[in-house]
């Protein structure tokens, strides 16, 4: 797929880049529908069915080399042919073959990759009898009593009539990819799956609720068939703020928990289908609410100032989508530099994330005698323990804003449109150059007095002590 329509550069803005993007998105799925619309995709209507084509192709466009993946080219056709065919028998010889033993819940949780994931909903316990929650996990070794793992492939409910249904979808979509001269076949693929694994999920669980652990992967195609098998509410929970990127678009849910109101999602600028935007505070927040306020009551401040690093976002990376983004990304690092050869007494920390395998932040800043934290370290524990808290694109910094004003995103030029641009009032929350950097820090660190909630700055981050109850009671299970 050759990306058509206005020429975009680097030079750019990436607001400028996605709209743009958008725009092409939305003409070529325009022309795509009328032969869409011609194909029995298992009987989805075709606005899920455009929905979940727009958010895929939206998805496979690289916003660093301004290119559309290669997976698109109708050079990659003949081995997707190869792949749907194989794909299609063994679908069809591992198909489920035994009556499903059917089990009914209040709500699913979706998508858990790991047990510090399944963690954060502990507070479920204190609500709800286990027996009324299940979590869906990604890996086998995780499954239990109430977390169930189904593998992708495997136990579909097909038939003969679907098996033969494949190979039609497979020949229109071999049309379609030579008539608009892309791969097709890969969406295709993407799409039959897709169906099959869901209807194979709630053939196995029926939740009267359900909630997506990642956001930013919503199915529509998933909500589609959790209401076919009569599912009240679909959900997503914010985990970070939204970002101008591959995974900020397409949205699709009744219910977005916000961490507050100025952090929700805007429909008309992702193209999403939020019902309701409900603010509920920080689910990590909640998850260490204990320390949190054990600290806070006590007060006690171990630094002057603590830079939260990201996860890979050096320059080079993914995140690298505008020309000022490796300098403004570096510039915030040199202020930290800065200030600590002028006030070299000062006690100035970087918190990187446990998730971190790249040391680019850790090499910039090794020559400056700003120390380096253990990444394992329970980073809000490690907030609490700050005077002044400062970040690129950390979500903490709108976690943290109403229990410490002193909390603000370093964004040299205000060109960090990737991630401020969909953060409601962003504006008393940035820094852009180095000398309101230093007049802020010294202003916190001139601050004697215990810190007071400031519930001005409550829409960033909603109390984060009763996270969970919350979600249960904008349910009605409990």
């Amino acid at each position: 797929m050759k990306y058509s329509s206005t020429p975009i550069k680097k030079k750019f803005t990436l607001t400028h880049k996605v709209n743009s993007v958008l725009k092409f998105i939305n003409f070529f799925s325009n022309k795509l529908n009328k032969e869409v619309r011609k194909i029995n995709f298992f009987d989805i209507p075709n606005n899920e069915v455009m929905f979940f084509f727009k958010k895929s192709i939206f998805n496979t466009f690289e916003f660093k080399s301004l290119k559309f993946s290669k997976k698109n080219s109708l050079i990659y056709l003949p081995y997707y042919i190869l792949i749907f065919v194989i794909y299609s028998f063994y679908i069809f010889f591992y198909k489920c073959r035994k009556k499903r033993n059917l089990k009914k819940y209040d709500l699913l949780i979706d998508n858990l990759e790991s047990d510090e994931e399944v963690k954060l909903y502990k507070d479920l316990e204190v609500f709800l009898d286990k027996k009324k929650y299940i979590f869906r996990v990604t890996k086998k070794e995780l499954s239990n009593d109430n977390k169930i793992f189904l593998p992708r492939f495997k136990n579909y409910n097909l038939s003969f009539k679907d098996f033969l249904n494949l190979y039609k979808i497979l020949f229109k979509s071999i049309v379609i990819s030579i008539k608009f001269k892309f791969n097709f076949v890969y969406y295709s693929i993407k799409l039959i799956d897709e169906v099959f694994y869901y209807e194979n999920l709630f053939r196995t669980v029926r939740p009267k609720n359900i909630i997506m652990h990642q956001h930013y992967l919503s199915s529509n195609i998933k909500n589609y068939l959790f209401k076919k098998y009569d599912g009240k509410k679909t959900c997503l929970i914010q985990k970070n703020i939204n970002t101008i990127n591959k995974n900020g678009f397409f949205y699709d849910a009744d219910i977005f928990f916000s961490i507050g109101k100025y952090t929700s999602n805007n429909n008309k600028f992702t193209k999403s289908r939020i019902q309701k935007n409900i603010p509920i505070g920080s689910i990590f927040m909640n998850r260490s609410k204990k320390d949190i306020n054990k600290f806070y009551k006590k007060n006690l401040k171990k630094y002057d100032i603590l830079c939260i690093a990201g996860t890979g976002l050096h320059p080079g990376s993914n995140y690298d989508t505008y020309q000022s983004y490796s300098h403004d990304y570096i510039e915030t690092f040199n202020w930290l530099i800065k200030f600590k050869k002028k006030f070299p007494k000062l006690k100035i920390a970087l918190k990187q994330r446990g998730s971190a395998n790249n040391k680019f932040e850790e090499n910039l800043l090794r020559k400056s005698k700003i120390d380096i934290l253990n990444k394992n370290n329970d980073s809000y524990v490690e907030c609490m323990k700050s005077k002044f808290l400062c970040s690129w694109c950390s979500t903490m910094i709108v976690e943290f804003k109403y229990l410490n004003t002193n909390s603000y995103f370093l964004d040299p030029g205000l060109r960090n449109d990737q991630f401020m641009s969909l953060l409601f009032k962003s504006k008393p929350l940035r820094i852009n150059d180095y000398a309101e950097f230093e007049r802020l820090a010294l202003k916190a660190l001139k601050m004697k007095k215990k810190y007071k909630l400031e519930k001005k700055y409550i829409g960033y981050n909603s109390d984060y002590n009763n996270v969970i109850k919350k979600v249960c009671l904008h349910l009605k299970i409990i």
